[in-house]
This record gives structure tokens, C-alpha cells and sequence, in this order.
């Protein structure tokens, strides 16, 4: 449904720079790709036991602090 959504408000030319999401989208490839697809910037939560191939040769990475929320409502950085 999403998708849908995204897509309608583009063709009635609603301009949005960033999208957040739960893991329900967050783990989907459809949604990452209608995203990518009109270029923009998403910021989707993904569950902690996500299992996910990344070929990091197709990247350029940065590497910075991330910070990341646990379920006890604990911050921790970690490094990437």
C-alpha cells in the first residue's frame, strides 16, 4: 500500500525529501526500490536479527558513528 501512495503523490506532484519507515517496509525490496527509483532519501528501521547480503565494493562508505536505539531504550554508537 505504500507504494502506492508514494507513487500517487508524486504523479499529483507532492514533493517530499525524505522518507521514514518501520521494518515492515524497511525489510521490503519493493519499497526500497520504488524509493530509489525517484531518488529519494529514506531512513527505514529493519529488525535486529535482519539477515541481509551487502556487497560493500558497489558502495562508497563513510565511515561515521551510528547510533542505535535497543529495545530497553538504551543509545549505543557503534562503528562503521
Amino acid at each position: 500500500m505504500a507504494v502506492e501512495i508514494i507513487e500517487a503523490l508524486l504523479k499529483i506532484g507532492f514533493n517530499f525529501d525524505l522518507v521514514l519507515a518501520d521494518s515492515l517496509y524497511g525489510e521490503s525490496p519493493t519499497f526500497i526500490a520504488v524509493l530509489s527509483k525517484h531518488k529519494k532519501h529514506y531512513l527505514l528501521a529493519i529488525r535486529s536479527n535482519f539477515g541481509m547480503e551487502v556487497h560493500f565494493e558497489q558502495f562508497k562508505i563513510n565511515y561515521s558513528t551510528i547510533y542505535i536505539l535497543e529495545s530497553n531504550q538504551t543509545l549505543v554508537s557503534r562503528f562503521c
